[in-house]
């Protein structure tokens, strides 16, 4: 049977842009969670305010909606059968490459730590010769030159 590739594309997975760095909000949500401004997850339920001119708000700063859909994909039939490849596309043009038998963390804080670790590390665990997540500067027309699907189907 055929593989059926999900492809989550434009998720609204990013770390804190470096011009909301200096942003009372970014700060203080950076504070707390003891890290850097440019090693958080830009997310519009913390950072509303600090978003409000930056371009194309609306796709931005949504981890919680990746999360959601990452877990759904994941624990699918398909998946636990084998015959489903999730991709996950951001807004910034990378794709984050998951394997099968990956176990994403179902509580929000936790997922959040791991794609910050992700997207500062460039895979999870660091250093790791087979990687359960891993990020790649690919466009969406190379990925699917990579995948090479019999079918696309699109939906908004």
């Amino acid at each position: 049977m055929e593989k059926l590739h999900l492809l989550l594309a434009e998720a609204g997975l990013e770390l804190v842009p470096k011009a909301l760095w200096s942003h009372p909000a970014v700060r203080a949500s950076a504070r707390k969670r003891g890290k850097k401004p440019g090693e958080i997850l830009l997310d519009v339920a913390l950072h509303r305010s600090a978003m409000a001119n930056l371009e194309e708000r609306w796709k931005r700063g949504r981890p919680d909606i990746a999360h959601f859909c990452m877990l759904l994909a994941l624990g699918s039939l398909l998946n636990r059968a084998g015959l489903l490849s999730l991709h996950v596309h951001t807004y910034e043009g990378k794709v984050i490459g998951i394997a099968p038998n990956v176990r994403l963390p179902r509580n929000y804080n936790l997922f959040l730590g791991l794609v910050e670790q992700l997207m500062v590390e460039g895979k999870v665990p660091p250093g790791s010769s087979e990687p359960l997540l891993w990020v790649e500067n690919l466009d969406l027309r190379g990925l699917l030159e990579r995948v090479k699907p019999s079918r696309v189907f699109l939906l908004s």
